[in-house]
């Protein structure tokens, strides 16, 4: 599993958001690995929590802007954002290591690509990408996916790969 700042705490919960239950951990369609989902909140302040949730895919070469799978999901679906917020962090964790071509995941809000990416460099299994409170911002009710786009040369193929979405929610009415 990518590596979280230092400053985020880790609850398991049965749902992604910002609430607390127990974790559950759901093949995917393909009989790959299960994934965990798991919730995050910062210790810093009630009025805003952080919160990560999975999306998986039997990644293969040339796919572009493939909308991921939510652990548990047939087909691919969003988050629904329960309170405005930004984009935090990406994480990914795959089967195997990357060995050639390209990977990019992009984070999707109300259906349009952001530049909140992840680029998967060869000869890894894990990586991150971090971004500034506020770069990658969202409204309360936005749909938030993340889709991958791969070149031709991708291997392997396939992959199956775990990306850790993380926002930030700020539930007071106003404010930054």
């Amino acid at each position: 599993m990518p590596t979280k700042p230092a400053w985020i705490k880790l609850s398991p919960v049965s749902q992604p958001g910002p609430s607390r239950g127990s974790s559950t951990a759901t093949p995917g369609t393909d009989g790959s690995v299960p994934v965990a989902q798991e919730s995050v909140t910062t210790e810093t302040s009630l009025a805003e929590s952080v919160t990560m949730t999975s999306f998986y895919q039997a990644t293969a070469a040339s796919q572009t802007a493939t909308q991921m799978l939510r652990p548990g999901a047939a087909a691919a679906l969003s988050v629904e954002a329960p309170f405005r917020g930004s984009v935090l962090g990406l994480g990914l964790t795959a089967s195997a290591n990357k060995t050639a071509g390209t990977f990019t995941a992009t984070v999707y809000v109300a259906g349009s690509a952001t530049e909140a990416t992840l680029t998967w460099s060869n000869s890894t299994a894990t990586t991150t990408n971090t971004f500034l409170k506020g770069d990658y911002s969202f409204s309360a009710g936005d749909a938030i996916d993340v889709r991958v786009t791969t070149d031709a040369g991708f291997l392997p193929d396939p992959s199956t790969v775990e990306v850790i979405l993380y926002l930030a929610f700020n539930k007071e009415a106003s404010g930054a």
